[in-house]
């Protein structure tokens, strides 16, 4: 099909996560687009630049701790649980989610947490912080209602999916490997 499609004047797009499989897709006549949102190395870099910006600020004050286990332990567990787990969930969700439902639950995040703060730590919001959130969410439920139904797309809305006969340009085909679109 893809014979046809550059014939026909259109340009194939496809995604892949791993930079090294562009060339096989140019190979192939596809126009590579690396969507990797998972970037272990920048991950990595970014926590070591972290690590080296705090420590001389709070070496000192955490000596203690190193002297106790079940601290240190707790501490190593705060960290896991407030930092790492939920970034890789983000990023899980992110690359798997419609944009909108990924946006919705962001903007649900401040809720629940102000929630969570009430109930476990007793931490009672202000009006004017409730209004806020508030106002957050209507705000994204809104911009959602805006945008209509979702748009179809091939594979369920997976970026580099192909334009759907329908809303393509006349003449257009669908391929399974990415977005036909006019050159």
């Amino acid at each position: 099909m893809l014979p046809l499609l550059r014939e026909a004047g259109y340009e194939v797009t496809g995604t892949t996560r791993v930079a090294s499989r562009a060339e096989e897709l140019r190979a192939a006549g596809i126009t590579p687009a690396v969507v990797d949102v998972y970037d272990r190395a920048a991950l990595g870099a970014a926590m070591l630049a972290g690590a080296v910006a705090a420590t001389p600020a709070g070496f000192s004050a955490a000596l203690p701790v190193f002297t106790h286990p079940a601290w240190l332990a707790w501490g190593i567990g705060v960290g896991l649980c407030s930092s790492v787990i939920p970034y890789v969930m983000d990023q899980l969700a992110m690359a798997r989610l419609p944009r909108a439902s990924f946006a919705l639950m962001l903007a649900l995040l401040p809720a629940f947490a102000t929630i969570t703060g009430a109930v476990v730590l007793g931490q009672i919001p202000t009006a004017r912080e409730l209004a806020g959130i508030g106002l957050v969410i209507v705000g994204v439920a809104v911009h959602r209602a805006d945008a209509g139904p979702p748009k179809v797309k091939g594979r369920g809305g997976v970026p580099g999916s192909c334009t759907p006969p329908s809303r393509a340009a006349p003449g257009a085909r669908r391929s399974a490997g990415g977005t036909a679109g006019p050159r």
